[in-house]
Order: structure tokens, then sequence, then C-alpha cells
């Protein structure tokens, strides 16, 4: 049986055969589409690397999905399910992508449904489980995020002794490469597997074996190399800082804010309107109700580089 269904140019393949050995390996191993399960080095790495940050998460059930980020992967929760329910806060990009696939979505935690929970939680810092039909947005569940071991594995504990369909990560909070344009999700069933896999191939005709194999070489370079390590500590501790800082400039101005794992301070105001009075200050932030929060809340990110995070204390100040 010859398969003529899917358009992939092989005659490029073959014309190009003839460059040097150097390259051919560069230019010609991306070009296929890549539309089955994901390539076995990726899932070999990422198997290494929740071993070493979440032990005990993969079970002998545990299955690994691949899609382009986080947002594919959240994109097929509300594609699967026609009807779902959200805890605040939420990614931004949620009711987007609810309203995109049709879906009835209400956003509170309900154990009878299906539920997508941003874990830990963020700006509450509540470690809340649904224990049933959950996705878990899981994307802040590294060590660097948290502002000790304790509180991580005291986080990483309770997910892992609770029931879930599937925990959804990502290199761009991972390591910070947004442009890989690489997320993963562990599920624990094999229907919820395969559907994932089936609307990744219908949604973009699966992930490319270019971003696969580079989202393999960046994770094997975080396990395997001591400079990853080294970097991801001074990480740790600088964002561990910048919300000591935060804090006494909150105090300052009669604002709430208390530190919770993640990139982003989530600051309460007195006024009605958080994001109107840090721009008056020369600060943009997001609105914290389109996070699922109130307009008297604002979204900032911590983890900006030093130049633009000693302007903000300036701003502050």
């Amino acid at each position: 049986m010859i398969d003529l269904r899917i358009g992939n140019p092989e005659i490029f393949f073959e014309m190009l055969s003839g460059i040097s050995d150097s390259m051919e390996s560069s230019l010609i191993s991306g070009m296929p589409y890549h539309k089955e399960k994901p390539i076995s080095i990726i899932i070999n790495q990422i198997k290494e690397l929740h071993k070493k940050y979440h032990p005990n998460l993969l079970t002998p059930n545990s299955q690994i999905v691949v899609g382009s980020g986080a947002g594919q992967l959240i994109s097929a929760f509300f594609s699967l399910n026609s009807k779902t329910f959200v805890q605040s806060p939420f990614w931004f990009r949620v009711p987007v992508l609810s309203k995109k696939h049709n879906s009835n979505t209400e956003y509170k935690t309900m154990s009878e449904g299906i539920n997508l929970i941003t874990y830990p939680s963020n700006p509450d810092g509540k470690i809340e489980l649904s224990g049933i039909n959950t996705w878990y947005d899981c994307v802040y569940l590294w060590p660097w995020y948290f502002s000790d071991k304790k509180q991580y594995n005291d986080a990483l504990q309770k997910l892992t002794n609770t029931k879930k369909i599937a925990t959804i990560f990502t290199l761009s909070k991972m390591t910070g490469h947004c442009g890989t344009r690489f997320g993963w999700a562990i599920v624990e069933d094999k229907e919820t597997e395969n559907k994932i896999n089936e609307y990744m191939e219908i949604e973009s005709g699966g992930l490319g074996y270019d971003t696969q194999v580079k989202a393999a070489t960046i994770i094997e370079s975080v396990l395997e190399k001591e400079h990853w390590q080294k970097q991801l500590l001074k990480i740790n501790q600088k964002l561990n800082q910048r919300k000591k800082e935060f804090y006494y400039f909150t105090n300052k101005n009669n604002w709430f804010y208390e530190a919770k794992p993640g990139m982003f301070a989530w600051i309460t105001v007195q006024s009605n309107n958080a994001t109107k009075e840090f721009e008056r200050k020369g600060i943009l932030g997001t609105c914290g109700s389109i996070c699922g929060g109130t307009k008297q809340q604002i979204r900032l990110n911590l983890a900006v580089n030093d130049d633009t995070w000693e302007r903000v204390l300036k701003l502050l100040s």
C-alpha cells in the first residue's frame, strides 16, 4: 500500500542527498513531518528529567505526549472536552482557547467535571488539588521557582499522591527557551494519550523532528552539565531576592503582596484599577481580571533582566 495522502515532499530529501556529510544531518533531518508519537530520544530525556526533579511523578502507566508549547496542550484540553471547569487564576489565553473550541467553560473547580488547574496556584499560593478528572498546568513546578526545598517538596508530594489525567510542562518556563516552542504532558490513560496525539496531528501535522531533537539537547544539558545547575540556582536566588524587594515596596505603599511560587508577582492595591495605578508610576503589567483575578490586582513579571529590574525599583522608590 502506497500512501499518497500526505503532502510530504520526499523529492526534496532525495535531491538534497548529495550535499556534504557535514551539512546533511542539520539540513535534512528536520525536513519530513513527524506525525507519529514523540521520537524516542525526547521521551527518554523527559523521563530522566522527571526522575531528577519530580521523583515518583511518573508511573508505569504514564505516557508522554508533546506539543508546540504548553499552549497547544491546553488547547487540546478544550478540544477534547466539551464541558470544562477552570480554576482561577489561569493563563490569560485560556478563555480564548475555550472559545476557539466552543467549550462550555465555567471558571471554578468542580469535581464532577473535567478540570484544568494551575498548580501551584498564583497569586494565592494554594496547592489545591481536585483529585479527579483533572489536567494540571504545572509549568512552574520546578525548584527554582520556590522559596525553599520544603515548600517545593510539599507541593510535589501532594501532586504525586493525587489522581490526575495529565500534567503539563514547557521549556519556556523550565529553561526560558520560549522560541523552541516545546511542551509536553504526562498522561495517565491510553485513551487520552491517543486523543491528544490525534489532535496534534490534525492541528499542526504533529510536532517537528527538529523541535524535538533541540528540546532533547536542551534537557540533556540541564541534566548533565554543572553549569546549568549553577545558573538555575542563581535564578532561584535572584527571584527570591526580587520577591523580598517587592514585598518591601508593596508594604510601603499599603498594597498587598505575598511571595508565591512562580515568576510573577500578584499585587493587590486599594484602588479599583491596579494597572492604571502602576501605569502612573511608569510600569506596565497584566490586569488580574484577565487571568481570573480582579481589577484590583496586577500581575508583574519578576524574571526580567537586571537592567529592567533596577529601573523598576527606581520607579517604585
